[in-house]
C-alpha cells in the first residue's frame, strides 16, 4: 500500500463526505468603513467546502508554552477548498456564506497539494 498516495487523497475524500456547498463572496475592506462587495471578481456559488470548528488552547501573552501562564480557549475555525473547484483564490476579508451563516476569511494557512485552507471567523 502506498501511504503517500492515500494521505494525498484524504482531503478530497473528507471534503466529499463531510463537505458542504458554500458561496464565496469577494469583498473589499476599507480602513475606516465596513466591507463592501468587490465587483472586480465574480461571486463563486456552490463551491464544496469543508469546515473544521475546533477550539484551540492559546496562551495569553504569546511566546512558548510555560507552566504558570494563563490560557484561554479560542474558537478558531477553518475552511478548506480544492483549488480545482475555485475560479479564483479567496483573499483575506472575503466572505463565505453557508445557509444563513456568514464567515469572514481571516488569513490563509500554508497551502497543501490541490488544497487551500483559511482561518475564518463567524460574522453572523
Amino acid at each position: 500500500m502506498d501511504f503517500a498516495s492515500v494521505r494525498a487523497s484524504l482531503p478530497s475524500m473528507t471534503r466529499a463526505l463531510f463537505g458542504v456547498n458554500v458561496t464565496i463572496l469577494p469583498m473589499k475592506e476599507g480602513k475606516m468603513g465596513p466591507a463592501i462587495a468587490d465587483h472586480g471578481r465574480d461571486v463563486q456559488p456552490d463551491v464544496k467546502a469543508r469546515f473544521d470548528f475546533a477550539p484551540d488552547l492559546e496562551k495569553l501573552g504569546g511566546g512558548n508554552r510555560n507552566d504558570g501562564h494563563a490560557y484561554m480557549v479560542s474558537p478558531h475555525a477553518n475552511v478548506s477548498f480544492a483549488l480545482s473547484d475555485l475560479s479564483w483564490s479567496p483573499r483575506q476579508g472575503d466572505h463565505i456564506r453557508h445557509g444563513n451563516d456568514l464567515y469572514r476569511i481571516d488569513r490563509p494557512l500554508p497551502p497543501l497539494p490541490d488544497v487551500i485552507l483559511y482561518l475564518i471567523s463567524r460574522i453572523s
